[in-house]
């Protein structure tokens, strides 16, 4: 091993000296990954965080191949220096890591329903948001059903009441906006809800699935449940009524439904059945209404009176 030269120490002053030297990468970890956290911690900022700092990042870790038109010694330096991979490896490490941390950044803004592992470290730290993340992902319509059914195994292995409310006051089952979601609440023991739950039921009599238009009746909810913010006021009965869903409409009545129960335009069963010109419907009703309306059988003479 020779000695050092007087041109190997000029170009180990040169790196030393030049702003983008080895000791670059402990600046990139404690400014831009800091900034970075930032960007990606609030939704909002997600996909301005991810195309900027990694734009930023790609720069900045192609210094010593880009060189300096001013300074070419140092340039032919850096690019000999095994402190280039400094500038590659960071950038890389960080991004694939915070990828892996918050998902695809086109699915992770807020609200959406995704269910990445950012949203549950933090649900896990706050039980509330765990209840959010379940009503979220109960909701969604956009995805394969099986992503869907995935997402709340997981939610429930990791301690997710399916019968705790959302901050917002919606219940899992409230939410549910698919059946397959609704079924799969059900058969881990979802039991609570709110007025809003009165949409399932049209939606279900939509579907005429009647089986488990018959869960959530059983469960006791209301047949004649309308949410608050509906503004027709339209009941379940009232609504199979309009549609001639006969076989759903017969369960509504089985379960207590009211044919006297009026919407917020004061229409009755009834008046639905005339509107569609639901022919079935209008004879379940007539039936119905003949069997309320027929005396009482008179009572058996005692045996004293024969």
């Amino acid at each position: 091993m020779h000695d050092p030269t007087l041109e190997d120490s000029n170009e180990r002053d040169r790196i030393a000296g030049s702003w983008s030297s080895p000791v670059y990468p402990l600046v990139f970890f404690l400014v831009a990954m800091p900034l970075e956290w930032w960007l990606w911690k609030d939704a909002p900022f997600m996909q301005l965080g991810w195309q900027v700092v990694l734009g930023l990042s790609i720069v900045v870790a192609a210094v010593p191949w880009i060189g300096s038109v001013a300074h070419p010694a140092d340039s032919a330096a850096l690019r000999r220096h095994p402190a280039r991979f400094a500038f590659v490896l960071p950038a890389l490490a960080l991004h694939l890591a915070i990828f892996a941390l918050y998902g695809p950044y086109w699915r992770s803004g807020a609200g959406d329903g995704s269910v990445t592992i950012h949203r549950l470290v933090t649900a896990l730290r706050e039980p509330a948001q765990m209840s959010t993340l379940l009503v979220e992902a109960v909701a969604r319509t956009g995805d394969d059903p099986s992503e869907v059914l995935r997402d709340i195994a997981l939610l429930r292995r990791l301690g997710a009441d399916v019968n705790a409310p959302a901050p917002d006051g919606r219940y899992p089952l409230d939410a549910a906006a698919r059946p397959e979601a609704l079924a799969a609440l059900l058969d881990s023991g979802a039991r609570r809800h709110s007025d809003q739950v009165s949409a399932q039921l049209r939606r279900l009599v939509d579907a005429d699935d009647l089986a488990t238009l018959g869960r959530l009746l059983a469960l006791g909810v209301d047949p004649d449940l309308v949410e608050s913010t509906e503004p027709s006021g339209v009941t379940a009965l009232q609504w199979a009524a309009r549609w001639e869903h006969v076989e759903a409409f017969d369960a509504l009545l089985a379960a207590g439904a009211r044919l006297d129960r009026t919407d917020r335009h004061g229409r009755t069963a009834l008046d639905h059945a005339h509107n569609g010109g639901s022919t079935a419907v209008l004879e379940r009703i007539a039936q119905h209404q003949g069997q309320a309306q027929a005396p009482a059988p008179a009572p058996e003479a005692s045996a004293s009176q024969r």
